[in-house]
C-alpha cells in the first residue's frame, strides 16, 4: 500500500512541479496506510463524482488530453479523497483479498495469531463454565455429565465458527456462541423426562434427554431458517422489550444460584433453614465464598481496567495463583478434589464420548411431545437475541448495510449443524465478536484459524477438567450472573417507566420463586394487561372540525363557495389517530353520541359526519 501512495505522490509532483501532493496526503496518508489495493480501487469508482471536486475548474480536458494529464489528475484526486475518507466506507462492500501462494497465504495468516489464541482462550473458558452447567451434575444421573457438556459446547463453537467464517454472515470476524440463558431451559427438559421416565431407569433418561436437547437445536435453526427466507426479521422487533430485559434479570439469578451450587458441590439451593445450614458450613462456606470473592474482586479490578484483555486475563490467571498456593502448601490433588476446591478427575472419556449417549431404543419418544412448551419458549427466547446483537454488532464495526434476515438463515444452518450432531444452539455473539475483531481477527481467514483451533481443543478430549480449580468456574459464572442482574434489575432504573419496570420485577421474582417457564409466561401476560390498559387510556380523536374550519381544497365556483359556507357547521369531521382496536374504539363512540346528543342537536344540527383514518 505504501508503494502505491507514494506513486501518487509522484505523479502529483510530476504533473503540478511543486509540492501540491503533500497538501493532500499529509493528514490522509494515516488512512491511506491501512488500505489494501482493492480496497483503494473500489473506493475510487465509489466516490468518482464527489472526487471531482479535485479537479481545477478553470481547466479544459481537451486542452490536455493529447498528454492524458487532466485524465491522471483526475484518477489522483480520487485515490486522494478515497483514502482520506476510507473509513467511511461500508466495510461489507470490500471483499478480502485472500493469498492463493501457499507462502503468501503462510505470511498473511501468521497477523491473525494473537487474536485467534484469544478467541481459542474464550471458548475454552466458556465451555469450562458454561459447558460444564448445561447438565445439572447435581442430580445423580447427570454427575459425571460434566466433561461431555464441554465437548458439546465446543462442537457447538466449531460449527457456528465455520458457519459464520465461510460466508454465512456478514461480519468477517464474527464469533459464534452460546446464551446462557438457554440452560434453564435445558434444565427444564431434563426435570420433564425426568418426571415422566423416572429415575429408576437412567438409560433411558440420559437417551430422551439427548434427544431432547437435539431436537430443541434443530427446531431453532429451522424457525430461524423459515424467518430468513420469508424476511420476517422485523417481526421479532415487536415483542416487548422489556420482557426480554426480565428474562436477562431471571436468568442472572438463575446463574448466581447455579454458581453457588457448582462451587460448592452441594445440589438444590434454596432458602429453606435446613437448606442454608449445610451452604454456610466452614468448609463449605469457604469454597462458594471464594469464587464469590474472585468475581468481586474482578469487578472492582475492572472499574480501573478497562482493557477487553482484562477478564480473560484475570480468570487465567486464577489457576496459577491457586497452584502456587498449593504448592507452597504441600497439598496433594486428591486432597483438593476430595474437599472441592478442583473438580474431579472424569473417566478417561473420548472427545467423541457424548455421541454415544444417543440410544434411540432405550428413547422414550412418548415424553417428547411434553417437551414442546419448552422447546417453543427457548426457541422464541433465542431468535429475540438476533435482531438485538446483529444491530449493535454492525454500529461498533461501521456496518450500515447488515441484512437481518441474511443473519437468520446463517443462523439457521448453524443451528441446523448443530441439532444434527446432537448439540446445543449458537448464536452470534456481540462481546466476543467486539473483542475478536478489535484484536486484529477481522478476517474469514481468521475465523476458519478459530475453527481448528477450537476443534484442536475438542480432540484433546474433555480430562482438562479434573486439574481446573472449582474458584475459576464459580468466579466466572457469579461474574455473569451478577452482570445480567445488573442489566435487568438496576440498569432499567429511570430509562423505562414505572409499568414496565413493575414488570421487570415480577418477572425476575417468579422466576425466582414459580421457575423460568412460568415466570416468562407471567411476564407475557402482564405485558398484554399493560399495553391494553396504555392504549385504552389514550386519546383516539386527534382533532374534531367543522365543515367550517375543515374546508375543501378544491377551486369551486362562488356559488358553490356560499353554499358549503352556510352548510359547513352541519358537517362534523373526527380526525383519529393510533390504534383502532376494542380498547380504544369506546371513547370514539362516546364521542359520536354527544355529538348526535340531543341538546347537541338543537344547538348544531349535523347532517354528515366524516371519519377520518388518515
Amino acid at each position: 500500500m505504501d508503494a502505491v501512495v507514494r506513486a501518487t505522490v509522484g505523479m502529483v509532483d510530476d504533473d503540478y512541479g511543486d509540492d501540491r501532493a503533500d497538501e493532500f496526503l499529509d493528514e490522509p496518508y494515516a488512512h491511506a496506510s491501512n488500505i489494501d489495493p482493492e480496497r483503494l480501487s473500489l473506493l475510487i469508482k465509489g466516490y468518482s463524482t464527489l472526487a471531482n471536486s479535485f479537479i481545477p475548474a478553470d481547466e479544459d480536458p481537451a486542452d490536455d488530453a493529447a498528454s492524458g494529464k487532466w485524465s491522471r489528475r483526475k484518477s489522483i484526486a480520487r485515490s486522494i479523497y478515497s483514502a482520506h475518507y476510507a473509513k467511511e466506507v461500508p466495510v461489507e462492500n470490500v471483499k478480502e483479498v485472500i493469498p492463493k501462494n501457499p507462502i503468501e497465504f503462510m505470511k498473511y495468516s501468521v497477523q491473525f495469531l494473537p487474536a485467534v489464541a484469544l478467541g481459542v482462550i474464550l471458548n475454552l473458558l466458556n465451555a469450562v463454565s458454561y459447558g460444564f452447567i448445561c447438565f445439572p451434575t447435581a442430580h445423580p444421573i447427570f454427575s459425571s455429565f460434566g466433561p461431555d457438556g464441554i465437548s458439546m459446547y465446543l462442537v457447538r463453537c466449531i460449527i457456528g465458527q465455520i458457519v459464520f467464517s465461510a460466508g454465512g454472515s456478514a461480519f468477517k470476524g464474527a464469533n459464534a456462541g452460546m446464551m446462557l440463558e438457554v440452560i434453564p431451559f435445558l434444565y427444564t427438559i431434563c426435570d420433564i423426562v425426568i418426571r415422566d421416565v423416572g429415575e429408576e431407569n437412567p438409560k433411558a433418561v440420559i437417551a430422551t434427554v439427548m434427544v431432547g436437547y437435539a431436537a430443541a437445536t434443530i427446531f431453532t435453526g429451522l424457525t430461524f431458517m423459515l424467518l430468513g427466507v420469508f424476511k420476517l426479521g422485523s417481526l421479532v422487533g415487536f415483542f416487548p422489550r422489556h420482557i426480554l430485559v426480565g428474562c436477562i434479570g431471571g436468568v442472572g439469578w438463575f446463574l448466581f444460584q447455579t454458581a453457588i451450587e457448582v462451587s460448592s458441590r452441594l445440589p438444590s439451593f434454596s432458602f429453606a433453614p435446613d437448606v442454608l445450614k449445610n451452604y454456610f458450613e466452614p468448609s463449605v462456606l469457604a469454597l462458594w465464598a471464594s469464587s464469590l470473592g474472585a468475581a468481586l474482586l474482578m469487578r472492582i479490578l475492572q472499574k480501573r481496567i478497562q482493557h477487553p484483555m482484562f477478564v480473560p486475563c484475570f480468570f487465567l490467571s486464577i489457576p496459577i495463583f491457586f497452584y502456587s498456593i498449593v504448592y507452597f502448601g504441600g497439598w496433594s490433588m486428591d486432597e483438593l478434589r476430595t474437599s472441592g476446591w478442583v473438580f474431579p478427575l472424569p473417566e478417561s472419556k473420548p472427545f467423541y464420548d457424548y455421541w454415544t449417549h444417543f440410544d434411540f431404543s432405550q428413547t422414550s419418544w412418548s415424553t417428547l411431545p411434553s417437551l414442546i412448551p419448552v422447546i417453543s419458549a427457548l426457541t422464541f427466547f433465542g431468535i429475540l437475541h438476533v435482531p438485538i446483537n446483529v444491530p449493535a454488532l454492525a454500529v461498533t464495526n461501521n456496518q450500515d448495510s447488515v441484512d437481518v434476515n441474511k443473519e437468520l438463515v446463517a443462523h439457521g444452518y448453524s443451528n441446523l449443524g448443530s441439532g444434527l450432531l446432537g448439540s446445543f444452539q449458537n448464536y452470534l455473539m456481540y462481546s466476543t465478536s467486539t473483542l475478536f475483531i478489535k484484536c486484529g481477527g477481522d478476517s474469514r481467514v481468521a475465523g476458519m484459524m478459530l475453527a481448528f483451533g477450537t476443534t484442536i481443543i475438542f480432540l484433546i478430549g474433555p480430562t482438562m477438567v479434573g486439574f481446573i480449580p472449582t474458584m475459576v468456574v464459580g468466579g466466572l459464572i457469579f461474574h455473569i450472573g451478577m452482570e445480567l442482574m445488573k442489566e435487568g434489575i438496576w440498569d432499567p432504573i429511570g430509562h423505562v417507566d414505572t409499568l414496565e419496570y413493575t414488570t421487570i420485577l415480577t418477572i425476575v421474582i417468579s422466576m425466582a420463586i414459580f421457575g423460568f417457564i412460568e415466570g416468562m409466561f407471567i411476564g407475557v401476560v402482564l405485558a398484554c394487561i399493560f399495553f391494553v390498559y396504555l392504549c385504552s387510556t389514550r386519546r383516539a380523536i386527534r382533532a374534531s372540525l367543522t365543515g367550517l374550519t375543515a374546508k375543501s381544497t378544491v377551486r369551486r365556483p362562488r356559488l358553490q363557495q356560499r353554499f358549503l359556507n352556510e352548510v359547513g357547521s352541519m358537517v362534523q369531521v373526527l380526525r383519529l389517530q393510533g390504534f383502532m382496536f376494542f380498547g380504544s374504539i369506546n371513547g370514539v363512540e362516546n364521542n359520536i353520541r354527544e355529538i348526535l346528543d340531543a341538546r347537541q342537536w338543537v344547538m348544531n344540527p349535523i347532517r354528515f359526519l366524516v371519519l377520518d383514518f388518515q
